[in-house]
This record gives C-alpha cells, structure tokens and sequence, in this order.
C-alpha cells in the first residue's frame, strides 16, 4: 500500500522571503537523482473580473513553494534537496466575441528553482499556451438580486520544451520543465451571486491530460471552490475583498501506462484576496495556504501560493453587474 502523509497548516513563506500572488501546472525532479515532486495549479480560477464586456490585457505573478521531506528519496548525489520554488509569470487577455461569450489566452513562463544542500538546479523558459472560451448560460438581475452562470472549455498547447537538460546533461523530468509535452483540456464553470454589497463566487474546474511523446501522462486535475466577496464602490473606484475555501484534487501520473509512485494528492485550501478597478484598471493580490494535505508517499509538501495581477482594460464602457461579470 502507498504510504499517505498528512499535514495542517503549512507555512506559506519559502526560503527567498518572496510572496507574490494568483492560480497552473505539476512539479517532479531529476532522472538519476531525487525524482519527487510537488504538484500545483496554475491557471485554475478564472476569479474576480467585473466588467463582463469588456477586452483586457494583462499580467500575473505566481509564487509557489514546496518542502522536501526528509526521506532517501530525496537527494542529489550526495545533496539533500530541502526546497523547491516556482516563480511563474504570465501574459493574459481577454477577447470579447459577443455579448455571452468571450476567450481568454494565456502565454506563462516559468523559472523553476530546486534547494539543495549543495548548488540550487534552474530552469526557465516559455511555457505552455492556453486558450479558454467562457460562455454565460444564464443572467438575470432582480430589485433583490443578480445571478450569473458561466461555463467554458479550453486547450493548452504543448508549446514549452520538455525535454530541457540541467548543467550535467541530465535530462529533467516533466515537472522541471518549462512545458509538459502534451495537450490539456480544462472544463470549468462558475455561478456568481449578488445581494447590496455581498457576493457569492463558485468556480469548478476538471483538466484532462494527454500522453506526451515519452509516454507520460499527468493525472487529472479536480478543483472546487467557494468564495465570499464584498463590494466597496467608491466615488470613481471599486475595491473587492474576498476569502474562501478551495478543494483540489490530482490523480497520480502514469508513465507506460503504469501509475507512478509519489504522485497525486489532495488538499483543502483557505485563501484570501483583493481586487480593486479604477478608470481603465486593475490591481489584485491572491494568497492561498493548505488547511489538510493528503500528498502519495514521500512527495514534497506544498507551502501555499501567493501572487499579484494588474490588468489593463480596453473599450468598452464599463459595468458593475455581479460577482462573475
């Protein structure tokens, strides 16, 4: 049986000190060496955006931390590995095709740092790009209230590499590369709800992952998640702080065919955040920490994620309709 650890209340903070904020992809390590990994989202929640109708174009900073236990697994050479952090920039916008449907594109980049007793293993590159359609099934405002449901389907591309070598010419493995190989196919919807300065977000998401040339294959990722949000309108301003809890779930990877050992997880997540809108303008922060971790044998421990986005919005006018317009 597959040994399961178990954890509560993570520290967010890894050993740079760096906290940036926002929510995409599956960490392991090294061939001939330590071959654990951690595994994140990115990319996930589409969150926070007012001004439904409007096209936008902007950037976001994701920040993750891993721990590594200290089992025999994880070592390179004679260097135990203690630590790996992920900083994950990210170009996006947002296309407005009709009044109910709109596309989202993602361009990420990664760099991918692994701590070691010894000298710290980098790499970086551009990752994998992702295009999402969101669609509005159903809206409706009442004197009481405003409700939105939205739905979507996307595909990320394998545009990164993925077969990147570290200083000894040792081939990484898929979750230190800069891209998977493989194609994604995330499904996700979202139902916001508004009453006076209140809201309620709730986002679901399930990404399917195709077998890449190597024949590996990264497990399914599952997230569900549940948001409270207020409103504060100023005079030429809204600000939205927000808090939540988030559920997610990865099923191990599969290499051949065969599940692979130290792989998947599941976790309960509380996170919080803030969004504020002036003119044509957005600045946010996002800051998650695990409650429970349930991670496959001696994988390392994810510490939390933190980030900040700013987004440019462009024609249009702009409207404050509901949590998710």
């Amino acid at each position: 049986m597959t040994p399961t650890f178990k954890t509560k209340g993570c520290k967010i903070l890894g050993k740079s000190g760096l906290i940036f904020l926002f929510s995409i992809i599956i960490l392991p390590y090294s061939s001939k060496a330590c071959d654990l990994c951690g595994c994140v989202s990115t990319g996930g929640q589409i969150g926070v955006l007012p001004q439904f109708d409007r096209n936008f174009i902007g950037m976001r900073f994701q920040f993750h931390s891993f721990l590594h236990q200290n089992v025999s697994e994880a070592f390179m050479g004679n260097d135990r590995v203690k630590e790996d952090e992920f900083f994950l920039p990210e170009i996006w916008s947002r296309i407005q095709l009709s009044d109910r449907m709109q596309l989202l594109l993602s361009l990420p980049y990664s760099y991918k740092v692994r701590l070691t007793e010894g000298d710290a293993v980098t790499n970086s590159g551009l990752g994998d790009m992702s295009a999402l359609l969101n669609t509005v099934l159903f809206r409706k405002e009442t004197k009481m209230l405003s409700y939105q449901w939205n739905a979507g389907l996307g595909l990320r591309l394998p545009t990164g590499k993925y077969r990147q070598r570290d200083d000894r010419k040792v081939l990484l493995p898929i979750g230190m590369q800069s891209g998977t190989g493989a194609y994604a196919f995330p499904i996700f919807t979202q139902l916001g709800i508004r009453k006076s300065s209140w809201g309620i977000l709730a986002e679901g998401l399930a990404q399917f992952h195709s077998l890449n040339e190597d024949d590996y294959q990264l497990g399914n990722y599952y997230q569900a998640s549940l948001n409270l949000l207020y409103y504060h309108q100023g005079l030429k301003s809204l600000c939205i702080p927000h808090i939540g809890m988030r559920y997610e779930k990865s099923n191990a990877d599969r290499e051949y065919g065969f599940e692979q050992k130290s792989t998947g997880s599941s976790k309960w997540v509380a996170a919080a955040g803030f969004d504020y809108y002036w003119s044509d303008w957005s600045i946010g922060a996002r800051f998650s920490i695990p409650l429970y971790l349930n991670a496959q044998g001696n994988q390392p421990l994810w510490q939390g994620n933190a980030g900040i986005q700013l987004i440019r919005f462009l024609g249009g006018k702009e409207k404050e309709k509901n949590p998710a317009s």
